[in-house]
């Protein structure tokens, strides 16, 4: 295990530091497809993007359409197309804001896209976040290391209001606050929760380090409005000085979102 995130001194707990919000441009077009997906979810439509349950992209079923009734002598009316993307369209919308292997470190390489299991307890046991919150737009990005065991994982997700990204994101505190706790059947050891929004500014920053057998693991979860992104840096045990810088990376990677 490390002692502190990033080899540096720990900082003051979340009541220690007052959290930034992270403006959002207009007319952004990552914020476009989000804004869509968070009116798809506000009308209840019954559709996710293929990343929450980790099939192939699965179409949105389409709201039923009202009208007045037809008179006899009324002249059939083409209804206008939908502009509005489904959720896998927001999806492939915010993937050219995810992070790529140059932005992540030297000798980094495309790897597999997270998939996001519902069947994953959270490491302090319990429904993980993905079941419990299963009505989010989910893309992600993974990243293999120039070295064996080494890799990168971010993921996003867009919740239908930021109250709800707010749960989410502490329902996400909730499953790791434990000192010990367990990752595919085996034990891991979790540090407190580390509040980080002076390294990472937004609404909510958080980090910490599991250690397991045979791995280091450095966490960081933040959350801008209705947007939480989560960063995931592993490398093999005793190793996590190897890794690029988690909070510069993960600070890019969240600037590169809210633009």
């Amino acid at each position: 295990m490390i002692d502190t995130l990033a080899g540096r001194p720990a900082r003051p707990g979340r009541a220690g530091v007052a959290p930034t919000a992270v403006p959002a441009p207009a007319r952004d077009p990552r914020r476009a497809f989000a804004g869509a997906a968070l009116v798809l979810l506000a009308l209840g439509v019954s559709a996710c993007s293929s990343e929450v349950a980790g099939r192939a992209d699965a179409a949105t079923a389409p709201a039923p359409a009202t009208s007045a009734p037809r008179t006899p002598a009324a002249e059939p009316t083409a209804s206008a197309p939908s502009t509005a993307p489904t959720l896998a369209e927001a999806a492939e919308g915010l993937r050219p804001f995810l992070l790529v292997p140059a932005e992540i470190g030297p000798g980094f390489t495309q790897g597999e896209e997270p998939k996001p299991d519902p069947q994953a307890p959270a490491f302090c046991g319990g429904p993980g976040v993905v079941a419990q919150f299963p009505a989010a737009v989910r893309v992600g990005a993974g990243f293999t290391g120039p070295t064996e065991g080494m890799f990168v994982q971010q993921t996003v997700s867009v919740y239908g209001d930021a109250a709800t990204a707010q749960a989410a994101f502490l329902a996400n505190e909730q499953g790791l606050a434990c000192s010990q706790g367990e990752a595919s059947g085996s034990p891991v050891v979790i540090t407190p929760a580390e509040d980080l929004a002076v390294d990472v500014p937004a609404d909510e920053s958080t980090g910490w380090q599991i250690g397991g057998q045979g791995f280091d693991l450095i966490l960081i979860a933040v959350r801008s409005g209705e947007l939480v992104v989560n960063f995931a840096f592993v490398a093999p045990e005793g190793r996590s000085a190897d890794l690029p810088d988690p909070l510069a990376i993960s600070r890019a990677g969240v600037e590169k979102l809210a633009g």
